[in-house]
């Protein structure tokens, strides 16, 4: 009778939520542990795909900042093409340096003030004729360019957020694996220990067969937890405690405001709006396709020997006459893109309202299936009190005691499995609600 006592004891233990396993953690051990925060920053920083796609984003930002921010010069000092610093076998002969302050896109044109500085042989600078250049393409299409780049953010913006919320989702899947198939692997383990010991003091045929049915399934439990297991990350294993309590902790404000409307848009879809904006306004000069763009650049120049100021308006151009199709198939872009990014937005828009209503119906279904796992495991407790109740008064066997008692074991396991699995759908669902990025 100890051991059954003690057999059921262990079982009652098995229903526990996964909170209150985690915050009776000893508080000394915890401190020492790595957290959510250390554990998903590693995994970040060693994901190739989070680095590639934080350089995407810097990268669109500094792309859209020529046109937020022509203010902001550029300031550059190269040496001379025509005379360069030179040391040849009679020593230094001198050479020229230019600076040069730079503004670009300011209204689609760049503005460049030069100024060279003469290096003589023996070592003296003097200032050589500064001049100040103004460019531009004679037809520039700066408002479609513009939204192009705030496409491109957007879109780089979005593969960050993706590669994130799949680190993030990985880690919360890895932690509640290793909760459960652990409790898995102990309750087969006992069950199977339990299993064996009756199954060798029962001499009834029947019974023999179904203790042995358990077995194999109990074996069965065992090999799946300990390869489930296998695959999961040893520093997950070593601060399970302290994960369980983060994630729990965390979980309510990512899931928070999930059962709100359905989102109608996503950092993707507002990237192809813009796109789709920017291909409208190309649409509209269909003809730039077919006409020569010529630059245009005026330059004033002041001579520092004879003090006066010298201009130039100058125009260069090129003209393809016969160029294999290019200008026709620009012209073809250019028409043809607006329906292809109305499609595209079309089809996003439908796959974002698809996807989030197929993880609330799932949600749905596994609240269902967790409302009818406690309805089961309430009967199964009916039948353990009074299963328990016969044994005592020597109306049933202990191997039924025994069958009832794992039965209830493995209905605990099952709803902890559907209540794990409902906030990994949860998970899933919380991407879809964050759409800032």
């Amino acid at each position: 009778m100890g051991f059954k006592c003690f057999f059921l004891a262990s079982l009652m233990t098995l229903g526990c939520i996964v909170a209150q396993g985690a915050l009776a953690q000893d508080t000394s051990s915890i401190s020492s542990q790595l957290g959510w925060d250390e554990l998903y920053a590693s995994r970040l920083d060693a994901s190739a795909s989070y680095k590639e796609a934080v350089i995407d984003v810097k990268s669109a930002i500094l792309s859209l900042e020529q046109y937020t921010k022509p203010y902001i010069p550029t300031i550059s000092l190269s040496t001379s093409a025509t005379s360069p610093i030179k040391i040849d076998s009679t020593g230094f002969t001198g050479g020229s340096l230019v600076s040069s302050l730079g503004f670009e896109q300011v209204l689609g044109t760049d503005i460049a003030l030069n100024v060279p500085i003469k290096m003589a042989s023996n070592g003296s600078l003097n200032l050589d004729d500064p001049n100040v250049s103004i460019s531009r393409k004679l037809f520039t299409e700066g408002k479609a360019d513009r939204l192009d780049a705030e496409a491109a953010l957007l879109n780089a913006k979005a593969l960050l957020k993706t590669v994130e919320d799949s680190v993030e989702i990985t880690l919360a899947n890895e932690i509640l694996n290793e909760k459960y198939y652990n409790s898995l692997l102990e309750a087969s383990r006992k069950n199977l220990e339990v299993l064996e010991k009756v199954k060798k003091a029962t001499t009834d045929t029947t019974t023999l067969r179904e203790l042995e049915r358990r077995i194999l399934e109990a074996q069965k439990s065992i090999l799946t937890a300990t390869k489930a297991l296998e695959k999961i990350p040893a520093e997950v294993k070593e601060n399970l405690g302290f994960l369980l309590t983060n994630l729990m902790s965390l979980q309510g404000e990512w899931v928070k405001g999930i059962e709100s409307s359905v989102p109608e848009t996503s950092l993707s879809i507002e990237a192809l709006v813009l796109s789709l904006q920017a291909a409208e306004k190309r649409q509209a000069f269909g003809l730039l396709s077919y006409l020569p763009n010529p630059s245009i650049t005026a330059e004033i120049s002041y001579d520092t020997s004879a003090r006066s100021l010298d201009w130039a308006l100058s125009f260069s151009l090129s003209y393809d006459v016969a160029d294999k199709g290019k200008r026709s198939l620009e012209a073809l872009k250019r028409k043809e893109y607006p329906e292809i990014y109305r499609a595209k937005l079309a089809e996003a828009k439908k796959s974002l309202s698809e996807g989030v209503r197929t993880i609330q119906s799932s949600i749905e279904s596994l609240e269902l299936d967790l409302k009818i796992q406690r309805l089961d495991i309430e009967d199964a407790q009916d039948e353990l009190t009074i299963m328990q109740a016969l044994y005592e008064g020597g109306f049933t066997s202990e191997e039924n005691l025994v069958i009832v008692q794992i039965d209830l074991s493995v209905e605990r396991l099952e709803a902890e499995k559907i209540e794990y699995d409902i906030l990994m759908q949860k998970l899933n669902l919380a991407k879809y609600f964050e759409i800032g990025g």
